[in-house]
């Protein structure tokens, strides 16, 4: 039996699910959003916890019973506090969490047409705020086909029918608004693609906030590749997938900039998964002390982004006072 730490223990504890829910609230209510009405996003990314806890424990991701996934949404969403009020933001990870719960119910499963329908569905609802989420569809179908072991085609029909329902009743609405030019507008952005160079206009907080994902997010897979033996081979696709979509997610960040806001909502989904598994089932007295640095970093961004506000406003203040 492995020696439990102080890391173990807090992320065992029952209290660690209720305490990021008031240090999330706190930092909604610090931030203004409260004040401005915008509950349909607090709704969002209550949902979004619940259906993370769900899909933990549903398809058991971690060996050790745990609230670590749905804690490090809320954290990693207080880190994010300047995004929040963008509602694009909570649906993104709504459909995203929703589409990992539907699709892991497939794994090797041939006559899994509805639960891929579902699946796809969740990205079909995504594309009607982010278009650019389609062009993940392939890469779905190769985990369905590599990690799940269900692509037939019958799930690949599925999976297109799941894809273009949203838009059979958008495109009814727009018919009788007389404004099917909004609908090609929508798919416009598929095509619209900015220099990477992009990054330089995103601010220093957004690219603190970025920067520390993407290397949580490069710890968390190499401990999964070193890792992962421990767990059953379901798990082990389970999360290679997630791994496999993550990589996707911070490859076109990476070269699409523009996209930064979608992009990182959606990763914070994928980096919370894998990162519950580093925090809740290591042992060592390095990870023991890489959790808290971890979580006091992580702190200390929704910190920074609560109190000090970035250089772009305080300049854009200065051109309004002058």
């Amino acid at each position: 039996m492995a020696y439990r730490r102080l890391q173990n223990v807090i992320a065992e504890s029952k209290a660690l699910l209720p305490f990021c829910l008031l240090l999330a609230g706190y930092a909604w209510v610090k931030a203004g959003y409260a004040v401005s009405g915008m509950w349909i996003q607090a709704a969002c990314l209550l949902l979004t916890v619940y259906l993370a806890e769900l899909l933990n424990y549903t398809h058991g991701l971690l060996r050790e019973e745990s609230h670590m996934t749905g804690s490090l949404i809320l954290l990693l969403n207080c880190m994010a506090v300047s995004i929040i009020p963008d509602m694009r933001v909570g649906i993104l990870q709504l459909c995203m969490v929703g589409m990992f719960l539907t699709l892991f119910y497939s794994y090797e499963q041939r006559q899994s047409s509805g639960w891929v329908y579902y699946a796809f569905l969740c990205i079909g609802l995504a594309s009607m705020v982010f278009a650019p989420i389609l062009y993940f569809v392939p890469l779905l179908w190769i985990i369905l086909f590599l990690n799940l072991r269900s692509l037939t085609f019958k799930t690949f029909l599925a999976s297109l029918l799941g894809v273009v329902t949203p838009y059979w009743f958008a495109l009814g609405w727009y018919i009788y608004q007389d404004e099917l030019e909004l609908l090609a507008d929508h798919f416009q952005a598929l095509a619209a693609v900015s220099p990477p160079s992009g990054y330089l206009e995103l601010g220093e907080h957004t690219l603190l906030t970025v920067g520390w994902s993407y290397l949580l997010a490069l710890i968390s897979m190499v401990h999964y590749m070193r890792q992962g033996y421990h767990d059953n081979i379901r798990t082990r696709m389970f999360y290679n997938a997630v791994i496999t979509i993550d990589l996707g997610i911070l490859l076109f960040m990476a070269l699409q900039p523009q996209h930064c806001l979608e992009l990182f909502s959606l990763h914070m989904v994928c980096l919370s998964i894998l990162l519950a598994h580093f925090l809740t089932l290591t042992h060592t007295w390095l990870t023991n002390i890489s959790f808290f640095v971890i979580i006091l970093i992580t702190l200390a961004i929704s910190a920074y982004h609560l109190w000090m506000p970035s250089s772009n406003f305080l300049s854009a203040m200065v051109t309004g006072a002058c």
